[in-house]
């Protein structure tokens, strides 16, 4: 069974999600505010915890993200391995940049770990 937080835990957590998915997201705190509808001032301080945050103000924060409002009250999950690079992805992006195609499979191998094939050039 999970323990219940107490109430100054809660609030960093809070105040931490707040600022990943904003960070996330490339949004500013005006921004932010716009959508929800409060001033910029009153979004910094609850986001620096000068102000405590409402169960209103949650809500429309999680309308704003499309999320469920419990998203808020627990810490992020923590990356548990670096996300690989999709290779088709960064094959077309390296292949836009004019990128040979036998360097951009050299490139697709680093990044996976293998070892470099080595052979003759044509």
């Amino acid at each position: 069974m999970k323990r219940a937080r107490e109430p100054a835990e809660l609030a960093k957590i809070v105040r931490s999600r707040l600022r990943e998915m904003r960070n996330a997201r490339g949004l500013t705190q005006e921004r932010i505010a716009a959508e929800i509808h409060v001033s910029p001032q009153h979004y910094h301080n609850v986001e620096v915890g000068a102000r405590g945050v409402t169960l209103s103000l949650l809500e429309r924060l999680a309308r704003f993200y499309r999320v469920p409002p419990a998203v808020f009250l627990e810490p992020a999950p923590k990356a548990s391995a670096v996300e690989e690079p999709d290779e088709a992805l960064v094959a077309m992006r390296l292949a836009d940049l004019g990128i040979e195609p036998d360097t951009v499979e050299a490139m697709l191998d680093l990044l996976a770990g293998r070892r470099l094939r080595r052979g003759p050039r044509g």
